[in-house]
């Protein structure tokens, strides 16, 4: 085992702090002896496992699930602006602080980052289109938990690539505790994931396709062409 020192200015609540401690509890879990140092520490503000001040006990630095709510967000629409505001007031009354981070308009370095670590993704919208966010999950080798409509039905694998639930958040928290539990599952369909993005929606394979798709057409109206040829003949 190794002696590791994390060293970070301020170990309160956010995305940075959440990594730092992640990857303490990581380390730990190992078998390595880990200490954080820190210029301000507020055990009121500040994520569970870093309130054993030592970060000592084994049994106390199990990863906890961690919820992050990424997507766009455009201060112009009103509807942002509401959505946002509501969801940090629920935050805040069910006392989650320390359990969920917002990320406004993340950039794709930020994104690649929090699909290379996270358990899985839950993508929520409703009779959503085709969607390229569960692709970029399952490249990432993240299961895909998705609504059974639109375009997850052409993405997600059921069982296999993720899971595709109805649109209720009891058949979202079902599959969620499934694949938190299991981390073979989540390794497993993670795999699986990755080499259905290889397989079926690559450029090379949609390159592919199209071209069949366009030669079809070319080939199925010089048939009609000739039909009505024939016909005026």
């Amino acid at each position: 085992s190794m002696n590791i020192i994390f060293l970070h200015p301020d170990l309160g609540i956010g995305g940075a702090e959440r990594l730092v401690v992640d990857a303490a509890v990581a380390l730990k879990r190992r078998g390595h002896v880990v200490r954080v140092i820190t210029n301000h520490h507020d055990r009121s503000h500040c994520f569970p496992e870093t309130k054993d001040e030592e970060l000592c006990k084994n049994e106390t630095l199990e990863v906890r699930p961690h919820l992050v709510l990424a997507g766009g967000y455009d201060e112009r629409v009103e509807e942002n602006v509401e959505y946002y505001k509501e969801l940090l007031m629920m935050i805040v009354d069910m006392k989650l602080e320390s359990k969920v981070l917002m990320l406004k308009s993340p950039d794709d370095k930020t994104k690649i980052s929090l699909l290379k670590r996270c358990g899985c993704l839950l993508y929520t919208p409703d009779k959503e289109h085709f969607g390229i966010v569960p692709l970029e999950a399952m490249y990432m080798q993240c299961p895909v938990i998705a609504v059974r409509s639109g375009g997850p039905l052409e993405t997600v694998v059921e069982g296999v690539t993720g899971y595709l639930c109805d649109n209720d958040p009891q058949a979202f928290s079902q599959k969620m505790t499934l694949l938190m539990t299991d981390c073979d599952l989540r390794n497993r369909l993670g795999r699986n994931g990755r080499e259905r993005v290889r397989e079926e929606f690559q450029f090379e394979v949609f390159a592919e396709k199209l071209d069949d798709v366009v030669k079809s057409v070319v080939e199925e109206s010089r048939g009609d062409s000739n039909e009505k040829e024939k016909k005026k003949a």
